[in-house]
């Protein structure tokens, strides 16, 4: 995926994912149904066998989306078992002598953006200052749909290999108008927490919609952790749209969906979770994975 324009601290890119796009194969595959990707008949229903349900794949697709590295495979995401981890490493396999074919169309689409990227730069001007990037991930489906994934990530559904450039920019803006408002951002450096980021920036951390205490402890804290190393936190309280934990007196949001939990269950103040640290971390960005202590 390659940027189509850049400005001095802000980046636009737009393209097909494979990684991401295989998320949503899967469910092709199998047959089962998790809303908004509920228009697909059924399938062989091997993976529910193994244990795929609605709230651990959208937890991995949370993951995919805004910690993917598509150097590796992203089946190494999945944290439900290593049963499914295994039949997921098995189809990305067929799935990578299939994603030239289902990406075939993301040149044609690259140049219909090109036609109106001057006039869709220009709309996203105002987000510059609230967002610190925007990333349009690119994936087929049966119908035209749009999810964001605080703080910058946007996934948008093509179908037939096309999409209107009115529908395009209509999409995205949408998009950049929920991600701005859900999640303002000012950050030099940050921790991505498989679905948002907590940020070191002093204005960031005084914000009325998000009060972030002691950033720099927390970002200090997780940055001496290896991966694979694991901190247990509890949730403190709820703040729309995201989950506040309480890590040794300091704050971090999650979202929802972030949260690896029994589906019959409701995420409830005082759940105790564990995070658990990611290979992709980085000395300037902290991966992480979210999962409840069953048993709290």
């Amino acid at each position: 995926m390659d940027p189509l324009s850049t400005g001095p601290s802000w980046t636009y890119s737009s393209g097909f994912n494979a990684a991401i796009d295989f998320c949503i194969w899967i469910l092709e595959i199998d047959g089962i149904h998790i809303p908004p990707f509920d228009l697909h008949p059924e399938g062989n229903g091997s993976l529910r066998a193994k244990g795929l349900d609605t709230n651990n794949w959208r937890a991995w697709f949370a993951r995919v989306v805004t910690s993917q590295d598509q150097r590796q495979s992203p089946a190494t995401l999945w944290m439900s078992g290593s049963e499914m981890r295994e039949a997921l490493e098995k189809l990305w396999e067929a799935y990578l002598l299939l994603s030239d074919q289902r990406g075939s169309w993301d040149e044609k689409i690259g140049m219909k953006q090109n036609t109106v990227w001057p006039n869709l730069w220009n709309d996203l001007k105002p987000y510059h200052t609230s967002l610190d990037a925007l990333t349009i991930h690119l994936v087929n489906y049966s119908k035209e749909m749009v999810e964001v994934f605080p703080p910058t990530s946007v996934v948008l559904s093509i179908v037939n290999g096309d999409i209107s450039t009115e529908s395009f920019t209509a999409y995205t803006l949408d998009a950049a108008r929920k991600l701005a408002s859900q999640f303002p951002s000012h950050r030099p450096k940050s921790i991505n927490t498989a679905g948002q980021e907590v940020s070191q920036n002093q204005e960031r951390m005084n914000s009325p919609r998000l009060s972030v205490q002691n950033q720099e402890a927390v970002f200090k804290e997780f940055r001496s952790l290896q991966p694979g190393d694991t901190k247990k936190c509890k949730i403190s309280r709820f703040l729309d749209p995201f989950v506040i934990l309480d890590i040794d007196g300091m704050e971090m949001a999650a979202i929802p969906e972030g949260i690896e939990h029994q589906p019959d269950k409701e995420l409830e103040v005082g759940q105790e979770v564990e995070i658990r640290v990611l290979p992709r971390s980085t000395q300037d960005q902290i991966a992480m994975a979210f999962k409840i202590i069953e048993g709290n």
